[in-house]
């Protein structure tokens, strides 16, 4: 089985460098960031509705423990510089065990798109746009920012992305990484 590979893209000197501020929506005083968590996941699911039964979302979470979390942590030597670069703790990964949240929606057209070139699709709208979206009408979240929930609620801002899709047998996956700065 392959490894995942880290993605840190090389920015020009002339890029504006812009810091993901809107983070802080999602942990405030009304509502804590396992309720914006909760929140966001649902409305994604809901609205990738494939209309074959109603829409089911499962939580769970899971520790790893042992040559299993061992196993988790060797997907990530090569992201700790990256980690330390942006100032974020690599703490977790000193620890015996690893602490998961795993989160499955059933009944979803899932992230459809290629994963090779852009298009309108939700693999594209979900892993390469932020402030930007693919929603209109009723659905929510049209702003493509709810997102940012997923990479802040992980303690070294990281999260795994799965995706079967009906149309093949193949399924889709994409480690991803959400920095602040969104540079390494």
């Amino acid at each position: 089985m392959d490894m995942p590979a880290w993605e840190f893209p090389v920015y020009p000197a002339d890029l504006v460098e812009q810091d993901p501020t809107q983070r802080d929506q999602f942990n405030n005083d009304e509502v804590g960031l396992a309720g914006a968590l909760v929140r966001e996941v649902i409305q994604n699911s809901s609205d990738a509705s494939d209309d074959s039964g109603p829409v089911k979302v499962r939580f769970a979470r899971h520790t790893l423990e042992g040559q299993r979390a061992d196993a988790f942590r060797a997907l990530f030597p090569s992201l700790l510089p990256h980690l330390a670069a942006c100032g974020l703790s690599a703490a977790a990964m000193d620890e015996p065990s690893a602490d998961l949240l795993v989160i499955e929606d059933f009944n979803t057209r899932g992230l459809t798109g290629a994963i090779d070139q852009l298009d309108e699709e939700n693999f594209r709208n979900f892993w390469r746009r932020h402030g930007k979206s693919g929603k209109g009408g009723k659905s929510g979240g049209r702003w493509g920012l709810g997102k940012l929930v997923y990479s802040s609620s992980s303690r070294i801002g990281c999260f795994f992305g799965l995706t079967r899709r009906k149309s093949s047998a193949a399924s889709s996956f994409k480690a991803h990484t959400c920095f602040p700065g969104g540079r390494s």
